[in-house]
């Protein structure tokens, strides 16, 4: 077969300006698929970097500790009050590491979960600036106070 033998066919008479676009179709589809490739990998690296801001929550501002005497006096007070109550009364809670004076009422709660409500536990713990071996524990079951604890006084 010989390239002489295929038929010639007479070239389109309408110039290029009367459709609007110096760009053919296919063109057009080639750029408008580069912008959105672009902007799908911009949107990629924006959200890449998204989830560091919500992974290290912003520290609490510092606020004055009580006096430990004014806390051994409310301690008392705090029981089936919201957490946001209990650090009215007590002030903020100290930075402190689990000990296992706690495991007894854990065992409570959960032999019992019919007596707490459910959702997260926690204690917050409030210790004397001047005695380590002073302090007053609460717990909460679901952000209310269930259970005190002290210790040296």
């Amino acid at each position: 077969m010989n390239i002489a033998s295929l038929p010639k066919y007479p070239r389109s008479q309408r110039p290029r300006e009367e459709s609007g676009s110096m760009m053919s179709p296919r063109a057009a589809r080639i750029l408008l698929d580069l912008v959105l490739l672009t902007a799908i990998a911009a949107m990629f690296f924006v959200l890449r970097r998204a989830p560091l801001s919500f992974e290290r929550p912003l520290p609490p501002p510092p606020q004055a500790s009580f006096d430990f005497e004014l806390i051994q006096r409310r301690y008392e007070k705090v029981l089936y009050l919201h957490y946001s109550k209990v650090v009215e009364l007590l002030g903020p809670p100290s930075p402190w590491s689990r000990g296992p004076e706690f495991a007894r009422t854990e065992a409570h709660v959960a032999a019992r979960p019919d007596r707490y409500p459910g959702g997260p536990f926690l204690w917050e713990k409030w210790t004397d600036p001047k005695n380590k071996d002073r302090w007053v524990a609460v717990f909460f079951a679901n952000g209310i106070a269930y259970d005190v604890l002290k210790k040296g006084f």
